[in-house]
This record gives C-alpha cells, structure tokens and sequence, in this order.
C-alpha cells in the first residue's frame, strides 16, 4: 500500500477533536503481479485504522452530490426529491 497523497482537513466546529482527526488520503495498493486502482480513504490519522474505507474516484463523486443534496435540503434549497430518490 503506497500513500499517494495526504489530504489535512482543518478542525470542523462541532467535531470532537479529541475523538476523531479526520484525514483523506488517497492509496494504491500494489503487489508484485498486480497494480490496483487508487482509492480514497477517509478516516481517523490513523493509516491502520479499521475503519478507513477505500473508495474509487465514481463513489466519492456520488457522496460527494449526495452530501451537496443533503446541504441543499437543509437550507432549503430543495425543490424535492429527485427522480433517484434524494
């Protein structure tokens, strides 16, 4: 596994920062047959911490609309939901 970047987030109101340092990292992982596509990793600092989940360009551009939608929702700029549900 090979770090390709780094990602620091700054301290978020609200965020408990003795609980949770959030970092985004994007990682390859490689091996001497086969080299896998690059991944997003969000999660605590920790580079083996259990609970990072690795996630293709597509996916993080599919949360990322959603988290736009939910923002959008909650300050009213919502004409509903779209045809997919959000």
């Amino acid at each position: 596994m090979a770090e390709v970047a780094l990602i620091d987030l700054p301290e978020i109101d609200g965020m408990r920062a003795d609980i949770l340092e959030l970092a985004v990292r994007i990682e390859q992982y490689v091996t001497h047959a086969t080299v896998y596509p690059p991944v997003i990793t969000f999660g605590s600092g920790e580079v083996d911490d259990p609970d990072r989940e690795g996630l293709t360009a597509d996916e993080v551009e599919d949360l990322v609309v959603a988290l736009q939608r939910a923002i959008a929702t909650l300050r009213g700029g919502s004409d509903g939901p779209s045809p997919d549900g959000f």
